[in-house]
């Protein structure tokens, strides 16, 4: 689904992170849904839904906490590629330095540590792979692109995660 107006994408793994606005890429849905603004879409290529260089934002709510640590760099660079200059990419994740000091410091018990980091593995899709913090995730956006300025980085520490945003240079 090309098109000029849905420059704005977001991707998802829940339902209820669905915006507005943006078109909502959800790479684990199973079922083609009846929502005009949500599609299902490949996390390492977005070629079939997105230009490169056609988003002006990208934001990708907790779907890098799901990919294997080989996927998550070839990830990222199909992202960036599909960012136009002075775009912005927003990434959201599981914080594994957070979890980790969490479970050290006995704020969490080891049954919500796993959680956290390994998901409810109910099914094959649900099962977590966190293998980034914060800091690494703003390292590999600066590594893949150095037009890439990083906006902000921060922790949402109540819920142990994290945010990276960046914006490719005009």
């Amino acid at each position: 689904m090309r098109g000029k107006n849905l420059m704005q994408i977001n991707l998802i793994y829940h339902d209820e992170d669905v915006l507005n606005g943006y078109l909502n890429i959800h790479p684990w849905t199973f079922e083609e849904t009846e929502e005009p603004n949500v599609k299902i879409g490949n996390l390492l290529n977005l070629g079939t839904l997105v230009d490169d260089s056609e988003a002006t934002e990208i934001i990708a709510n907790k779907v890098i906490d799901y990919l294997s640590p080989a996927e998550i760099r070839p990830a990222m660079e199909e992202w960036i590629k599909k960012l136009r200059h002075g775009g912005k990419i927003t990434i959201i994740g599981t914080d594994l330095y957070l979890v980790t000091k969490s479970i050290l410091s006995f704020k969490l018990t080891s049954g919500e540590a796993n959680e956290y980091l390994f998901g409810d593995q109910k099914e094959e899709y649900l099962i977590k792979r966190v293998a980034l913090n914060c800091e690494g995730v703003a390292n590999y956006l600066k590594e893949i692109d150095k037009d890439l300025e990083i906006e902000e980085k921060y922790h949402l520490p109540q819920n142990y995660q994290y945010v990276v945003t960046a914006r490719r240079r005009p």
